[in-house]
């Protein structure tokens, strides 16, 4: 009737045994990651929407991926799903950046090379708003929700 608890080196969450693979989630990170800057572009360039769904998509790719992926009840899944959110989110809004300052004399390529990127992330950082980062902290805590099982 009364089970007795037992400790052991075995952890458990909700009942199920942590087996998880840390580098099959990070591999699937990576992965994810580039799809999700690919999907942050495509969500602000060509549908025009704005960079608070990209944020939330890709943090909902990326953390849903390395549950998937990695299987994992870990809180060091939940931070490499922050982490390469994080990544992807900087690097989909670089590009964007970089994609605005071309011309018909200047293509995507030759502006890549012309731009300083510690200026532009400085100038990006600047500019971005006080609603803008609160919609990247909660990219941030979803991702890493979405990543535990």
């Amino acid at each position: 009737m009364h089970q007795h608890l037992r400790f052991s080196d075995e952890v458990m969450v909700d009942g199920v045994r942590d087996e998880g693979s840390l580098w099959v989630a990070f591999l699937a990170a990576l992965i994810a990651s580039v799809l999700a800057t690919a999907l942050w572009i495509g969500i602000t360039l060509s549908l025009g929407l704005s960079a608070i769904v990209a944020a939330l998509a890709v943090a909902m790719l990326i953390g849903l991926t390395i549950r998937l992926a990695g299987n994992g009840s870990s809180p060091l899944f939940g931070l490499l799903a922050a982490t390469f959110t994080a990544i992807s989110c900087l690097a989909g809004q670089l590009i964007v950046a970089i994609h605005f300052s071309t011309s018909t004399r200047i293509d995507f390529y030759a502006a890549l090379q012309e731009t300083d990127l510690a200026q532009l992330i400085g100038t990006l950082a600047a500019q971005t708003s006080f609603l803008m980062y609160g919609v990247y902290a909660v990219a941030l805590v979803a991702s890493y929700r979405f990543a535990i099982r």
